[in-house]
């Protein structure tokens, strides 16, 4: 499989060690002695988890409402655990099945009314989902969009190459920002160019240029199946009234039985002597991006909770963490964010920030520092309940909304969750422990599984990071 970057001497990337840098350490914050020892904060987010109902067709397929008769709207979403994820060397086929189906279905819609212009397509490492927005007395169609679309669809040479043609347009349309292109880079380097993390969730050219004639259709016939799908509901839709738009619609659903191809174990981390320890990009001007990658757990994976954790200490808090250490060693605060970005079958931890470029080097300090401190010395009381509450207070926005309940819904769906994983999430955030987060991170956040990336104008980088370790040059494609 291409790689998404190749080695050359005049190159733009550029590799660098971490090993050795969290000896340095920097000034105390000025406030470490009341965060130390701060009142843990008055009261605690409290999750309010919507009821779920659920059904399931005779042929398989699930069904799930979150019913809310006040709703002025319906949200509907047809969801599939297709895609790259389901094992390596799929770069991209999922989404081109997807834009292919959907395509089928526009070119047998009857009129421009015809809601199937209206369905939107998503993907992630996890699954494909077809969703719209309409109204409640609109549910019929809207069921009859998602059914023209998932059922039969036509993989017609010349269809597929259309679709392959509005791909390549619409990417080559679309700038590849500075932290994706860390991001795959880190994950090639920890994992290998096999590795879905690794590349875009659309592919690149040369991804989807491997495709054959028939790839979509193969793709379609092994991934699509009513046992592997289900249809999400939230809005004004009692689970009766769903139960019996889906039957009228989905019922005779029955494609072939088609075995799936064997489940692909995704390469695994590399050895530390096969791989680089860290990476940045040499451009211009006068700020820098940071950004630290090491794996983290697949969602739904038992340390799922404390991975999230780790990110809200190290990268999310005002107050500690990393941005705590920058507001302290600077005077002034920086945009810092961390996260775990889980699929199905992996993870990636990422935490950047932008920052100047003269600063860059206390910057990429206080970073191993604060990091080396979370592996060793467990987060204090005050610490850990900050991040449970910024972490709660997320979710609780989120299932304030439709979208975010039509999320959950597709969370849960497509990464295989307990149906119960939501409505005990508060009670095992506030189960971890400090020492729990100190054991995951001295397991997952070592030094030699995390990679360091950063961007911005050569030598200014090069003055920060010289004194870290190896310089190694790549060229982006």
């Amino acid at each position: 499989m291409t790689s998404f970057f190749s080695s050359c001497a005049a190159a733009m990337v550029l590799f660098l060690v971490s090993a050795g840098c969290t000896s340095l350490d920097l000034h105390p914050n000025a406030d470490q002695a009341f965060r130390e020892f701060a009142p843990p904060l008055a009261g605690g987010s409290r999750l309010t988890i919507p009821v779920v109902k659920r059904a399931r067709l005779a042929n398989g397929l699930r069904i799930a409402v979150i019913e809310d008769a006040s709703a002025a709207t319906l949200k509907i979403a047809f969801a599939d655990r297709a895609a790259s994820d389901s094992g390596p060397y799929n770069f991209g086929l999922a989404e081109f099945t997807a834009a292919v189906m959907r395509e089928s279905a526009e070119a047998k819609a009857n009129s421009p009314s015809d809601l199937v212009h209206a369905v939107s397509q998503r993907h992630n490492q996890s699954g494909t989902t077809f969703q719209l927005t309409i109204l409640p007395e609109q549910a019929a169609a809207g069921l009859d969009a998602l059914a023209g679309i998932v059922e039969h669809p036509s993989f017609d040479a010349n269809l597929c190459a259309k679709v392959r043609a509005e791909l390549k347009v619409g990417y080559a349309a679309q700038a590849t920002g500075v932290i994706p292109s860390l991001t795959y880079l880190a994950a090639e380097t920890l994992f290998g160019a096999d590795h879905p993390l690794a590349h875009p969730i659309g592919g690149t050219d040369r991804d989807r240029a491997e495709f054959k004639d028939d790839a979509a259709a193969v793709f379609y016939a092994a991934r699509y199946q009513p046992n592997k799908s289900a249809l999400l509901f939230v809005g004004s839709i009692t689970l009766e009234q769903a139960v019996d738009l889906a039957q009228e619609r989905f019922e005779t659903w029955r494609p072939p039985a088609v075995a799936s191809p064997p489940q692909e174990a995704l390469p695994p981390l590399r050895p530390e002597q096969q791989r680089k320890p860290a990476l940045a990009i040499a451009t211009g001007g006068e700020f820098a991006t940071f950004l630290l990658a090491a794996p983290c757990p697949a969602r739904g994976a038992p340390d799922t909770i404390v991975a999230d954790l780790a990110a809200e200490l190290l990268g999310n808090l005002m107050q500690s963490g990393v941005r705590g250490r920058l507001r302290s060693a600077f005077g002034s605060s920086y945009t810092v964010s961390a996260q775990c970005r889980q699929s199905r079958n992996s993870g990636l931890f990422s935490l950047e920030f932008d920052t100047e470029l003269p600063r860059f080097s206390t910057a990429v300090h206080a970073t191993l520092a604060e990091l080396t401190q979370l592996r060793t010395i467990p987060p204090s009381p005050s610490a850990l309940a900050a991040a449970r509450a910024s972490y709660l207070g997320r979710h609780a926005e989120s299932f304030g909304t439709s979208t975010g309940e039509l999320t959950m819904l597709t969370d849960q769906f497509s990464n295989a969750l307990p149906d119960d994983f939501y409505a005990q999430l508060e009670a095992r955030v506030n189960a971890v422990t400090p020492s729990d987060v100190t054991e995951y991170a001295a397991r997952w956040l070592k030094e030699s599984s995390t990679i360091i990336a950063a961007e911005g104008e050569y030598s200014g980088l090069t003055d920060g990071l010289s004194q870290i370790g190896e310089v190694q040059w790549f060229e982006m494609h």
